[in-house]
Formats: structure tokens, C-alpha cells, sequence
């Protein structure tokens, strides 16, 4: 399995995004990022998107909806 990620970052009090940032992994054979997100703290995650970069912008579709 792959080592955590180090140093992320969230950005707060944006409208409609939410911002993510992270240090590079210090491992060879990491080729992705997989984010997985949820609406509410109980609920399980669910995969939104795989990256290459070490950033995420996730867009919120409605108003007033939290991640």
C-alpha cells in the first residue's frame, strides 16, 4: 500500500469549490491521487475523481451543500 499523504491543505469559505492541495508523494511508483469525498460526515466516501497533479479543485453543485 501506498504511504499517506503529507502536508494537505483545504482551502475554506469559497463559493460552489472546494480547493485541495498536498505534498508529492515520496514514492517511485505513485502514479495518482484517488479523492473520494462525502456530503455528510456519517455517510461513507465515494470516489470523485483521480489526478495526477498534487491539487483538486471539487466543485459543489448547490448552494449550502458541505463536503
Amino acid at each position: 500500500l501506498p504511504k499517506e499523504i503529507t502536508n494537505v491543505r483545504v482551502s475554506q469559505n469559497l463559493t460552489r469549490h472546494i480547493e485541495l492541495s498536498w505534498d508529492k508523494s515520496t514514492q517511485e511508483d505513485v502514479i495518482a491521487y484517488r479523492i473520494y469525498a462525502s456530503n455528510n460526515r456519517n455517510d461513507k466516501y465515494k470516489f470523485i475523481a483521480q489526478t495526477t497533479n498534487t491539487s483538486y479543485v471539487d466543485k459543489i453543485e448547490k448552494d449550502n451543500l458541505t463536503r
